[in-house]
């Protein structure tokens, strides 16, 4: 078990620190909702529920050879977590197939839990901040050392998910775009777009429906012409750059999880088309 942290010039695992990290637990993602008392009726009028938050607690231990040491590693683990920017922490899990075997003690050497080869990253990662104070408690001596436990907790900055990191996706010639996601992903949420570019001359109208979710441009004045780039952003369309708001009927698109993990999806235009941007949502 480990923890690795990503922020814009530094990737780094816990362990790199000399710090064993002993639990990692996650929450679920907390639910807000509005409600609204009408008298005379029993019970209240549901008004909708949002996603807020949630929460990564971390614990682990270190050695150190003295009280000094002990005040460089804490301006460390400040340094790294303490920040005003927001990052993203991954858990990792150990492939090491002896991790939990029975021993008697001293029957062979000990397995490594700092050895990066035995360790993996989760398939996502959370976008956090800091939550609270950084806790740390001296344990006692042994011939390693002073031990110390730390402990702290993140919060979501934002999306209230697990993120998988971005990637591109091409869609020609598929039916269905492939979503193992568990909450739904909103172009309102994430910026991922539809590139839409024509194999032939069209008329200038696409009609572009991911689930129960359609898209349209329409312009009686123009032709679609082979490679232009037609981009649905969700917050806008553009064609080769230019805004074409005005051609659409303003919508947007979800990526909706189900139970196969497949979503079905059509566009009327022969073209080429590619999913930019995209990521998978994890409550």
């Amino acid at each position: 078990m480990d923890l690795y942290i990503e922020k814009d010039n530094l990737s780094i695992r816990m362990s790199s620190l000399g710090i064993l990290v002993k639990d990692i637990k996650v929450s679920n993602v907390n639910l807000e909702s509005t409600k609204k008392k009408i008298n005379g009726k029993n019970g209240n009028l549901f008004l909708g529920a949002t996603y807020t938050e949630k929460k990564i607690s971390v614990i682990g231990n270190y050695y150190v050879g003295n009280e000094l040491e002990d005040e460089l590693m804490q301006d460390r683990i400040n340094g790294l977590f303490v920040d005003t920017v927001p990052y993203y922490v991954t858990r990792m899990y150990s492939v090491n197939n002896n991790l939990y075997n029975f021993e008697r003690p001293g029957e062979k050497k000990s397995f490594d839990l700092f050895r990066a080869e035995d360790q993996r990253l989760y398939h996502y990662r959370y976008k956090v901040l800091l939550d609270g104070e950084i806790n740390y408690e001296f344990k006692g001596l042994s011939a390693a050392g002073l031990l110390y436990e730390v402990s702290f907790s993140f919060v979501t900055a934002d999306i209230p998910f697990g993120i998988t990191v971005p990637k591109d996706d091409n869609l020609t010639g598929k039916v269905k775009i492939s979503y193992q996601g568990t909450a739904p992903c909103s172009q309102l949420e994430w910026p991922f777009s539809i590139q839409v570019i024509p194999t032939e001359d069209h008329i200038a109208s696409c009609y572009f429906r991911i689930g129960n979710r359609t898209v349209s441009y329409v312009d009686p004045s123009n032709r679609l012409k082979k490679g232009d780039v037609l981009l649905f952003n969700g917050v806008s369309t553009t064609l080769n750059q230019l805004n074409v708001n005005d051609k659409t009927n303003y919508n947007y698109f979800v990526l909706e999880p189900n139970l196969d993990g497949y979503i079905s999806y059509h566009c009327d235009v022969p073209s080429e088309i590619t999913l930019l941007n995209k990521v998978e949502f994890y409550k």
